[in-house]
């Protein structure tokens, strides 16, 4: 004879009774909660934030590497889907979040990352991470996701501060030359207007005596 399969439904909250298993299971999931997942990072993301080996490097479009570490907020939108669709859920939407850091890294120079367009690198972020996990309906919903570090590798941080720090040392030495030369200029201005006086009084007592 056929045995009759159950339909995988999602029950409303409240008391349910089903057969012992291996006729019938029940999965109980948290439908409200809101999880945290971290991308480049472990630990909190009120804390310190130690990168993951490669997971946080990532190469710009100009061939520079730099840090992203983010924060992605999601909950399960469809039970069903969550306990019988995948295993491993965090590590599955985790490759997605590197899979479109990588893809927005690549269409970016260093600069418009660090600077002015790290907002709109979020904002992209955001929504190309949405669409991606939603498009592969596997029952969770991506709510929010941030950038929390944006910076170069640990391995080539001392060589940007170095850069910085020269451009600094040079601003500054510009600046000393140019108040420098703006004193000598005042001096030699003075002295000019001081021997061409003088050399007025003198012609005009030459003129008196002639």
């Amino acid at each position: 004879g056929s045995t009759a399969i159950t339909p995988v439904t999602a029950l409303e909250p409240g008391l349910h009774l089903h057969w012992p298993a291996p006729i019938s299971r029940g999965f109980r999931v948290d439908v409200d909660g809101v999880r945290q997942l971290a991308v480049g990072f472990q630990g909190s993301a009120a804390g310190a934030r130690a990168p993951t080996g490669e997971d946080a490097s990532f190469l710009t479009a100009d061939e520079n590497l730099i840090d992203l570490r983010s924060a992605v907020h999601w909950r399960v939108s469809d039970p069903a889907r969550f306990a019988l669709g995948i295993e491993q859920a965090e590590s599955l939407l985790r490759a997605v979040a590197r899979r479109v850091l990588v893809g927005i890294a690549t269409g970016r120079n260093i600069d418009s990352v660090y600077t002015d367009g790290r907002l709109a690198v979020e904002a992209q972020y955001r929504a190309e991470l949405a669409r991606q996990v939603a498009a592969l309906d596997v029952g969770i919903a991506v709510l929010d996701a941030r950038l929390l570090d944006v910076h170069a590798p640990a391995s080539v941080h001392d060589a940007f501060r170095d850069v910085a720090s020269a451009l600094e040392d040079r601003e500054t030495e510009v600046h000393d030359a140019n108040g420098y030369a703006a004193e000598r200029r005042a001096e030699g201005q003075g002295e000019s207007a001081a021997i061409l006086e003088a050399a007025r009084a003198e012609a005009t007592r030459v003129a008196r005596l002639a």
